[in-house]
């Protein structure tokens, strides 16, 4: 795909409209305030007793506050899937992507965003999502770097805008999200988010199972967007289905919901 076109891509739909309600969830998932301590010699609040001797003189400033400040933002991973059942959907995954990037800049969120496809080894493996197969499978993992940690997003605009063209192959999902899992883990800020964007297809839940107690361990909260497809609440704790990214309410209701 020539970059010039990747670009206009990009650029419909970073520059389309994106609700305040979308900004304001995504702003409070990525922020949280920090109780700091009291302040002292407010005219309301609770009752601060050490300050009678000034309401015996005549001051009203004998109530005291808790003080708050807002946190550190979180670091976000956003994991894409690039496999081929994602192909019909690829233009709703697309708009996802690339307004995702948008807000997560505007809320000056360090993120990245990778892709991921590969292949399975022929033992054919896992407890999986349509499949009845009860083992364990080697995976073989490719990824597809769509917007690094340090990268302004407008110079990943080319890649980011590349999407329907990377997809290929089928999913490994496991070998995929322990890549972001522990990349992300090595981050200083103190939240850690890893949103996955996929449609679940053949994905091993007993794999993902593992992968939770893993990011659990690691300080590191997993939210999966499902994408043309309703698997994805059978495989992840936290999951919406999203049906026109991330203008769907049920975009805003994880990003509401998400502790």
């Amino acid at each position: 795909m020539r970059q010039d076109t990747a670009r206009a891509v990009f650029s419909k739909y970073f520059n389309a409209p994106i609700s305040g309600g979308v900004k304001s969830a995504v702003s409070k998932m990525l922020r949280s305030l920090d109780l700091v301590g009291w302040s002292t010699q407010e005219e309301s609040g609770r009752v601060d007793r050490r300050a009678f001797t000034r309401f015996a003189t005549g001051s009203t400033n004998v109530f005291s506050r808790r003080t708050y400040k807002e946190a550190d933002v979180s670091a976000v991973h956003v994991l894409v899937d690039c496999s081929g059942s994602m192909y019909p959907d690829s233009e709703m995954v697309q708009a996802t992507i690339v307004q995702l990037a948008r807000v997560l800049e505007e809320c000056k969120t360090p993120f990245a965003i990778t892709g991921f496809y590969g292949a399975y080894d022929d033992v054919k493996t896992s407890s999986t999502i349509g499949t009845s197969n009860d083992t364990t499978r080697g995976e073989t993992l490719t990824l597809v770097p769509f917007k690094g940690w340090n990268e302004s997003v407008h110079k990943a605009s080319a890649k980011l805008g590349s999407y329907s063209h990377t997809i290929n192959d089928s999913t490994p999902d496991y070998s995929g999200l322990k890549h972001v899992i522990t990349d992300i883990s090595t981050r200083p800020e103190r939240r850690k988010i890893v949103f996955v964007i996929t449609d679940a297809d053949d994905f091993s839940v007993r794999g993902v199972k593992h992968l939770h107690t893993l990011a659990d361990k690691l300080g590191v909260t997993i939210a999966a967007l499902g994408i043309g497809s309703n698997l994805v609440g059978d495989v992840f704790r936290n999951s919406v289905v999203v049906k026109n990214g991330l203008e769907s309410a049920s975009f805003r209701l994880l990003a509401n919901n998400l502790k």
